[in-house]
């Protein structure tokens, strides 16, 4: 079983925003800032042509839960964070938040056509035991919309030039293809990839991320999902778990 060196018994681990950049940026209406706008562009291409009621698991302070609502018939966002949820409730009325226990969310099995997890699994305490409940959760035939941080394969590969271990990204983090191992693992046949780069400004911050930068400028021109620091994919859902049949 995988398990993230960096996480609680917690779906998610508790945000060290402020709550002034809570107002900011999660409100109903807010101004999108440069991340929140390409990752919620993803979002909705991988989102295309799902539909029926939905969950997103992991939903903190609701805004993604909001922003695709329109184009299912109910959608529900559940998260450990008692906080947020409510928080959520008061901003997104009349949709419906509700905190949930770890890994297991008190929904029946096949509850719904589409589960939304956006970043959260980098932070749970059990990536398999996430997914495994995941599966529970769809109708057979349903989509798993989930995206997550990737390791930093450049900075990784100057680490490996100079002799020092890969760098500690303080949370669980695999490849896109180790993703889509442990998908099909789990029950999932992949049917589509995407991925989403960060605002070019992010490059400037200092001389170290300039460089980095510089060494995946040839792979954002690309669109290449095996560089990009945040990559999502369409999970459906298989009749059976593939150690069953």
């Amino acid at each position: 079983m995988m398990k993230s060196p960096c996480a609680t018994n917690n779906i998610a681990s508790m945000s060290k925003m402020p709550e002034g950049l809570d107002r900011c940026f999660y409100r109903k209406g807010a101004v999108l800032d440069r991340h929140q706008e390409i990752r919620l562009r993803m979002v909705r291409r991988l989102l295309k042509g799902c539909g029926g009621r939905a969950l997103d698991y992991g939903c903190g302070y609701g805004d993604i839960t909001h922003a695709v609502s329109p184009q299912f018939s109910d959608i529900v966002g559940v998260d450990v964070d008692e906080g947020r949820v409510q928080w959520a409730n008061r901003e997104f009325s009349p949709l419906s938040f509700r905190v949930c226990q770890g890994d297991r969310v008190e929904f029946p099995d096949g509850a719904f056509q589409t589960v939304i997890s956006i970043v959260v699994i980098n932070w749970v305490h059990s990536p398999d035991a996430y997914i495994k409940e995941a599966h529970r959760l769809l109708a057979s035939g349903g989509a798993l919309v989930i995206s997550a941080a990737a390791p930093d394969r450049i900075r990784n590969l100057f680490r490996r030039i100079t002799g020092r271990p890969p760098a500690d990204m303080g949370c669980w983090a695999v490849s896109l293809n180790d993703m889509r191992r442990l998908l099909q693992d789990h029950g999932f046949r992949i049917d589509r990839t995407d991925c989403f780069y960060d605002p070019l400004s992010e490059d400037f911050r200092s001389w170290k991320s300039f460089l980095n930068g510089l060494g995946r400028l040839p792979a954002r021109l690309a669109g290449s999902c095996g560089f990009a620091p945040y990559y999502g994919l369409r999970a459906i859902k298989e009749e059976r778990m593939r150690d069953e049949t």
